[in-house]
Parts: structure tokens; sequence; C-alpha cells
């Protein structure tokens, strides 16, 4: 079939094939994710991210820190009762709190999805069907986004998603009593919250 289309662009010859040979891991390498950040996190904590801010200043987030944001917010999902296996939604403008919520989630076996915050609140907007569609889909997950977008959660703009079974983590309404940080501040940042 490729060849074909190579015939019809006028281009005739040889389809290119390209080998790396096998996959070489050598000895102690981190073989998971977690592992390959725990390590890095370790060996290499005071490295880290370097964020752009919009008035074009910089900050470090180093990879120490990140560790402990992401730990903190693990220990949030899990008061949640989030388990190993469950989908978490992250909508998080700040990239600070979007990191330490994506490690958070991958230390914990949880699956993050990042999906934009929506620029408003119509239904027709492609990120916000995008959005609806996503939590529909996977069964109205955990949404974590920032306090001022709470309320543009997907439940505000979808029907209300169904009656919560008793002892379910989850709010009756997406957007409705979100969960806040203890003293210890379980999310890295005041400004997250849970829907």
């Amino acid at each position: 079939m490729v060849r074909k289309a190579f015939e019809r662009l006028g281009r005739p010859g040889a389809m290119a094939w390209s080998n790396g040979g096998g996959l070489t891991v050598p000895p102690g390498s981190p073989l998971t994710l977690s592992e390959a950040f725990l390590r890095t996190a370790a060996e290499h904590g005071d490295r880290g991210i370097l964020h752009v801010k919009a008035d074009r200043s910089t900050e470090l987030q180093r990879y120490a820190d990140l560790l402990i944001a992401a730990r903190r917010v693990l220990s949030g999902l899990r008061a949640r009762g989030l388990a190993p296996g469950d989908k978490v939604i992250l909508q998080l403008g700040d990239l600070r709190d979007h990191f330490a919520a994506f490690w958070g989630c991958i230390l914990g076996g949880l699956v993050p999805l990042t999906i934009a915050q929506p620029p408003t609140e119509d239904r027709s907007h492609a990120v916000v069907k995008k959005l609806v569609n996503a939590w529909q889909l996977l069964d109205r997950p955990l949404v974590m986004a920032q306090d001022r977008t709470r309320d543009r959660s997907p439940g505000s703009f979808g029907p209300p998603a169904r009656a919560p079974s008793s002892g379910s983590r989850r709010s009756s309404r997406c957007g409705a009593a979100p969960w806040r940080p203890s003293s210890t501040r379980a999310c890295p940042t005041s400004s997250c919250s849970f829907s």
C-alpha cells in the first residue's frame, strides 16, 4: 500500500527501514517511570524544571521539591479514597501544580489525564466538549483544578453526575464541595481543589 502511494507520487524505490537493535537496559536502571523519577529526585534533587512565566521571569522547580509536592498530592488523593488504576483529570494551569499532580498520580499508580482548561462555559466549544466527553467516558473520575476553574468543571457544563453510591469518593456533582487541603497542605499550593 505504501509502495502504491510512492508510485502515485512519482517516487519509486524501496521503502526505508531502520532498526536500532534490541533494547539494552543497564543493570540497576530504573524500570518504571516512578523509579526513574524517584532516582532523579534522589541523585539530582538540586536540578529541576525551569519555568518561564508570562512576564518572562524564570523559576526553578527543583526535583527534590517536586517530589515532596507530588507526595503531598498523592496523600490528598489517597485521603479521597483513590487507589492504583483510578483515573484523575488534571486541569491545572499553573505548571508547578500540574507537575506535582501528574507525578503524584504516577507515584500512586493513578492514571493522570491532562485536559486544557476551557476558555468559556459554552457547551459547543471544542475544549468543553473534550472535557465533558472524557469525564463521562472515564466514568466521571475526580477532576483536579485550581480554585479559579473549579466552577467550570464537567458537571457545570454537562448533565449532573449520577448520585454516588454509598462510600463513593466522588461528590454527587462535579464542582460541588471540593476537598480542601489540610494544614499540612496535601496539595502543593492553596490554589488546588478537588471536585
